[in-house]
């Protein structure tokens, strides 16, 4: 089972709430970890800083950490682990593009390898996602399921097969 936080941030409920979603459909055995009960030593599997508004001088371990970057981080936060920056900047290490109207797809950027151990490494890659997503919080979530998809190592098609068949059945 993967151990996540959402370390406080923009509408964190709402994210964390689509992220379960697609992770369950991704079948990844997850449980989020909150926040506030994060202690000093504490190791998880992956961290998501979206924000950083509610934490001072923490030191947080993890085998990922996911920023969003298109959000401002005024507190110090100390993370340990493999960083992936995401958002709809150009230069993250996860983004979006083709966008279509009315939100019925995106193609999930991965813009650089991401290692997974000594040995192996993820492409980057892109991958069609044909559904609806409701706003730029659901984006966000499916940039980070997609990419602990890959992580977790599914394949590109399996993912979107999986999430094209949830959110339209």
């Amino acid at each position: 089972m993967k151990t996540l936080t959402v370390v406080e941030g923009i509408m964190e409920e709402k994210l964390k709430t689509y992220l379960k979603d697609a992770l369950n459909v991704l079948g990844i055995s997850h449980r989020f970890v909150a926040a506030e009960s994060l202690k000093e030593n504490m190791y998880l599997d992956y961290i998501l800083l979206n924000s950083s508004k509610k934490f001072e001088n923490i030191t947080l371990k993890g085998k990922y950490c996911f920023v969003n970057m298109d959000s401002n981080f005024s507190d110090n936060l100390n993370v340990f682990g493999n960083t992936i920056t995401y958002g709809f900047g150009i230069k993250n290490t996860v983004t979006v593009s083709s966008v279509e109207d009315n939100n019925l797809g995106f193609v999930y950027c991965l813009q650089r390898y991401l290692n997974l151990d000594t040995i192996n490494q993820i492409e980057p890659q892109e991958i069609p996602i044909r559904l609806q997503f409701s706003d730029d919080i659901h984006l966000y979530a499916l940039m980070i399921a997609i990419t602990i998809g890959l992580i977790q190592c599914i394949d590109s098609e399996t993912i979107e097969r999986n999430l094209v068949k949830k959110f339209y059945n």
